[in-house]
């Protein structure tokens, strides 16, 4: 069978609940004869999404750079997400 995970961020050094879960599934299948590609991006960190691994195919994972759209509605709607607040982008 052939298989993909996608997940936004992957790989040694990515920390995170669900980031584990993806690497041990994705290993998990692959160590039962599955075709598994993980599809991710090029970040390392969720705060910057700063594009530092190179992009294009590496072993099982296929990395895309990210894109970075700087208006201030989704600045102001980040800031508010990490400080615990509720986000109406009416009100932007």
């Amino acid at each position: 069978m052939r298989l993909a995970f996608v997940t936004p961020r992957y790989g040694p050094g990515v920390l995170g609940g669900s980031e584990a879960f993806m690497a041990e599934a994705a290993a998990g299948f692959g160590a039962r004869g599955h075709e598994v590609e993980v599809l991710t991006t090029c970040a390392l960190d969720h705060y910057t999404w700063e594009n530092v691994l190179p992009p294009g195919l590496e072993g099982g994972t296929r990395r895309f750079e990210t894109v970075r759209h700087h208006s201030r509605q989704a600045m102001l709607a980040q800031i508010a997400i990490q400080q615990g607040l509720s986000v109406s982008l009416d009100d932007q």
